[in-house]
């Protein structure tokens, strides 16, 4: 049986409903996380290495980070059909839309929630070599956005 490692509002959350969907038995283990307002502390019950949180135990397996939480349920359980199998057709769009959710899209939907601005590189210049990929020109400096 699973057991999700979870502390109430925060985005460990979004695990109960993936394993809710995907229609598994599980344990849920709430445990403390510091708080970006200076409240809560780590938790020793926590098997997270940063004492963060989601954190997914599946028997002798640990996996922690959102992306790698998703990927391994959709894959240990693909009865549902919630992820591509391995060698589809939908397979890299899978992986690139985890992998820019985790990277690109929270950063930035967290920078707004928590009224903090964020340095910004759209400025930065690349150019096109001859394989057509656009590359960091290292002629150029990052500009500050504004």
């Amino acid at each position: 049986m699973l057991t999700l490692f979870h502390a109430p509002k925060s985005r460990s959350s979004r695990f109960i409903w993936l394993i809710e969907e995907l229609g598994l038995p599980y344990a849920l283990r709430v445990v403390t996380i510091r708080r970006g307002d200076g409240s809560g502390a780590l938790d020793p019950a926590n098997p997270h290495p940063h004492g963060k949180v989601p954190v997914v135990v599946d028997g002798t397996t640990t996996i922690f980070e959102s992306p790698a939480i998703a990927l391994y349920l959709t894959d240990a359980f693909p009865a549902k059909g919630l992820g591509p199998k391995i060698g589809g057709p939908a397979r890299g769009a899978y992986l690139s839309g985890l992998a820019y959710y985790g990277d690109g899209m929270e950063p930035a939907f967290m920078s707004k929630f928590m009224n903090t601005p964020v340095a910004r590189n759209r400025r930065l210049g690349c150019r096109r070599r001859g394989d057509g990929v656009r590359h960091p020109d290292p002629d150029r400096q990052a500009v500050p956005a504004g």
